[in-house]
């Protein structure tokens, strides 16, 4: 008997969901020959993980023959982690545990649907530190104890609805004050400030639009320039071997206003929302993530720059809610658990599709993998954070 192909396909071509929807799909088998098996079974699994390591120094204190005691320092690694289980469910599609299920030579088509619960969390990962996962899984496997896996990712989708939340515009005003640099009890005039934008809801692909009124009263201190970027911040919780929260900050757009400017003027700067994670994570309690819209106005000479940052939500408004993330995994092969026998990916390709994105397997990882490196810079080509996180293969899955 050889199983050529054990493969997931989903209805949904790009794979996304959201919470409450109903998953429908198909198991295809493909095999030269008729054999006997226990079931076809499938697992459906959603899960969040956090795990970093850190060097910490330890001192060892040691007494030699001549009752002297010695000092050693050694570091050792300390690994924090923390998970949380958002659903677990596994059915048979054909016969059972201790089943016998006969499958004959040629291609068989098994239908499944599953409803995914509500309050569950979107789909995201961090090349680095941890990530929030919702795969299927099936296995076929015989009296004789060889057994047939394949796995795929799916994608949630449950950013914050906009329309629940206070649309509040920013309204910042800076009085400054500047003063001599050799002699500080000397003024050198002040400037006054005021920053303005319409609100702090956005959705992705909407763009910031801030003002800034600027009017200096200064002969010797000018505005030599304004910078603006809007910067994510993520947050991930361990609990064991202690409670420790580590935090990952990038920038992902940035815009800037070069001077000379007049006395009085008024400048607009304005950034747009990249596809990137939502804000918050509703329903997960060990990642969260926040974005910060950061301003600073750049002045000559010795004096301090002025510094201002907002808290920026990033949502979807019910008439725009749609699905972000397009993933692109590659195709797996199967692997004989008995025989360590793999069947090419080029055979368990089921079909083509006609979407914009195939629907094809996902990795199913080996144990022990590696960390990956380190975050990759943002850029407006980038795809979204949780696509480019599983396409590098950045960790071992959560369930295998």
């Amino acid at each position: 008997m050889s199983l050529r192909t054990l493969a997931i396909t989903l209805n949904n071509i790009s794979r996304n969901y959201s919470p409450g929807e109903t998953i429908s799909g198909e198991v295809i088998i493909d095999s030269n020959g008729a054999a006997n098996y226990r079931g076809l079974q499938l697992k459906f699994n959603g899960a969040a993980v956090v795990h970093w390591t850190e060097r910490n120094p330890r001192r060892n204190r040691e007494q030699n023959n001549g009752g002297n005691y010695r000092i050693e320092d050694e570091p050792s690694d300390v690994h924090y982690h923390a998970e949380e289980e958002y659903f677990q469910a596994s059915m048979y599609v054909l016969g059972g545990p201790a089943g016998n299920v006969h499958v004959g030579a040629g291609r068989l088509v098994v239908p499944f649907t599953t409803p995914l619960p509500m309050n569950i969390p979107s789909s995201f990962a961090d090349i680095n530190l941890g990530r929030i996962e919702y795969s299927i899984e099936a296995s076929m496997s015989t009296a004789w104890g060889s057994e047939f896996k394949t796995k795929i990712l799916f994608y949630v989708n449950a950013p914050p609805n906009l329309s629940q939340y206070p649309c509040e515009p920013i309204v910042d005003v800076v009085n400054k004050k500047y003063y001599c640099c050799l002699l500080p009890c000397i003024t050198n005039g002040s400037m006054d400030a005021c920053i303005r934008s319409l609100g702090n809801c956005y959705s992705i692909g909407e763009w910031i639009h801030v003002f800034l009124d600027i009017d200096s009263h200064s002969k010797s201190v000018q505005v030599t320039s304004v910078d603006m970027k809007l910067e994510q911040r993520t947050t991930f919780q361990a609990h064991a071997p202690e409670n420790k929260t580590k935090s990952n900050t990038k920038t992902i757009a940035t815009t800037k206003s070069e001077g000379p400017f007049p006395d009085t003027a008024t400048l607009e700067l304005k950034i747009k929302i990249p596809s990137v994670p939502h804000s918050g994570f509703e329903n997960c309690g060990i990642i969260a993530v926040k974005y910060l819209l950061k301003i600073e106005i750049c002045v000559s000479g010795c004096h301090l720059n002025i510094k201002k940052e907002h808290d920026i939500i990033i949502g979807s408004r019910p008439q725009l809610l749609e699905h972000q993330i397009a993933p692109t995994a590659p195709l797996i092969g199967i692997v004989d658990s008995s025989s360590s026998t793999f069947v090419s990916p080029e055979t368990l390709r089921p079909q083509k599709s006609s979407g914009q994105f195939p629907v094809v397997n996902v990795p199913y990882g080996p144990a022990n993998v590696p960390y990956g490196p380190a975050n990759v810079p943002y850029t407006s080509t980038q795809p979204p954070c949780y696509e480019a996180a599983v396409m590098q293969g950045y960790m071992p899955s959560m369930h295998q």
